[in-house]
């Protein structure tokens, strides 16, 4: 019957889809109220990890941060683990796309191939070669993903 149905929803602040049945969803006029800051890092910053690698915050949890590195793979992570904020090296930063145009930061990209060939995203930072971009079409990681440039 319809209390079988289910719906799929698309959280505001982590961007997941989770599945409920509609027998339990209420409509609410109530904003949740998620963190947006742990020990002085936020959601989208710039942040260095280890020597090479570099991640962007995508998820601020009560003890913990979810940071995107370099490399495209999400781990967990205690602020102390990571050694500082890199937005002001980013702001600065330019990188070269496949017509030898330059990228900055807020800039907005096509992505022409890999996995996410075709998408719309906008520049979120730069480090080196990679780009990290957001598109609110993409719904893990807060809607950030790594391409390279060119």
């Amino acid at each position: 019957g319809a209390g079988d149905w289910t719906a799929t929803l698309l959280t505001d602040r982590a961007s997941r889809e989770i599945q409920v049945r509609v027998a339990v969803l209420q409509e609410t006029s109530e904003i949740a109220a998620g963190l947006d800051s742990l020990r002085g890092y936020e959601l989208y910053d710039l942040v260095q990890l280890g020597h090479a690698e570099v991640g962007v915050v995508v998820h601020v949890g009560s003890q913990d941060l979810r940071v995107l590195t370099n490399t495209g793979a999400a781990r967990t992570c205690r602020p102390e683990e990571l050694r500082g904020k890199r937005n002001h090296v980013s702001r600065r930063a330019v990188a070269l796309d496949a017509r030898q145009a330059q990228l900055r930061g807020g800039d907005m990209v096509n992505v022409l191939e890999g996995q996410h060939a075709g998408r719309a995203a906008t520049v979120k930072h730069v480090h080196r070669a990679v780009l990290f971009v957001h598109s609110k079409n993409h719904t893990q990681n807060s809607g950030v993903f790594v391409v390279r440039a060119r």
